[in-house]
């Protein structure tokens, strides 16, 4: 999120921790990003990922689980169903993939 959001390498960061050195924090705002980790409110074998979305406005996208796998919600320990990342330079276009993302559900039989 460092990276896409500020250009800011992390891993060169941790570097010059190791090394002693001050972290540089110069990075400024490129695009705005958030993650989202999708789970089923209950406990179930997986269906589907149910709701409408352009996948191509997502940073990246992938559905972990395998269909009649065993999921449920993060609170039972249970890993994400699917995950999604939107990434965006503009702050209404970026809100507007965030709430198709926020749409969708996990399904479960």
């Amino acid at each position: 999120m460092y990276s896409i959001s500020y250009g800011a390498d992390l891993l060169a960061q941790e570097v010059r921790l190791a090394l002693g050195e001050m972290p540089d924090v110069s990075g400024r705002l490129q695009a705005y990003c958030a993650v989202f980790e999708l789970f089923p409110t209950a406990e179930g074998k997986f269906k589907a990922i149910a709701g409408d979305i352009d996948k191509s406005k997502l940073a990246y996208y992938s559905v972990k689980a395998k269909p009649g796998k065993l999921i449920g919600p993060a609170k039972n320990g249970y890993k994400a169903a699917a995950i999604a990342i939107v990434s965006d330079r503009d702050k209404r276009l970026f809100s507007e993939t965030c709430a198709a993302v926020n749409s969708l559900r996990v399904e479960v039989d």
